[in-house]
């Protein structure tokens, strides 16, 4: 019993730390990729290694071709401009609704500790996945106070190709863009501006769409 738990547990690691290298673009869109490598890699048997790539295909990560091999997947960019669709229509009445609430200074407290954490990371080069993931907090952080944690959970289930639109991102603009637009958003609330929100929305997922598109120009490989 105790070595079923241990080998379900390495299974998983293994599965997370592959996800990962995938996501942060530590192996490319495209890129070849071997189970063998993986075993010697983390020193495991063949079936963890082989369980994370039936996993991993899935969730569209990766492609195995029966002669061919396993490929790391494309980024779906039809899929991306559907991510930014319904972010920006649910995430905008949701900052509308919390405007309405009154007792919010605990949160809007958050969101600060927040934003001086990116400022923290971003001054130390901090690794691009620290960054990433304060950036989704944040945002996890809105959805959360507004009592709306399923509809985040239900982006997040479509976010493996939006981070790793995040990564070419902030790999080629900026860093310093995520702490203003954070910040934005937390004076809007502390106003309690609700058109500020929506001019907020208009210029925000307008700068998206355009550092998409220069992203995918950049690096049109791995995109399908």
């Amino acid at each position: 019993m105790k070595r079923g738990r241990e080998l379900k547990l390495k299974s998983k690691e293994v599965y997370e730390n592959i996800k990962n290298e995938i996501l942060f673009l530590n192996f490319k869109p495209g890129d070849s990729i071997k189970e063998k490598y993986f075993e010697e890699k983390f020193s495991v048997s063949r079936t963890p290694v082989r369980e994370a790539f039936l996993k991993l295909k899935q969730e569209g990560l990766i492609e195995i071709f029966p002669q061919k091999g396993t490929f790391i997947s494309l980024i779906d960019i039809n899929l991306i401009k559907q991510v930014y669709f319904l972010r920006k229509n649910l995430e905008v009445p949701i900052l509308k609704e919390i405007i309405c609430i009154k007792e919010n200074k605990d949160f809007l407290f958050k969101l600060t500790q927040i934003i001086e954490k990116q400022k923290y990371l971003i001054q130390q080069n901090g690794k691009i996945e620290e960054i990433i993931l304060s950036d989704m907090e944040f945002h996890k952080e809105i959805f959360s106070f507004a009592q709306k944690q399923e509809l985040w959970n239900f982006i997040l289930s479509y976010f493996n190709d939006f981070i790793r639109i995040k990564v070419l991102t902030y790999k080629n603009f900026k860093m310093e863009k995520i702490i203003n637009e954070h910040s934005l958003i937390l004076k809007i609330l502390e106003n309690k501006n609700e058109e500020e929100i929506i001019n907020y929305s208009n210029l925000h997922f307008s700068v998206a769409e355009i550092e998409l598109n220069k992203v995918v120009q950049m690096y049109s490989d791995y995109f399908n």
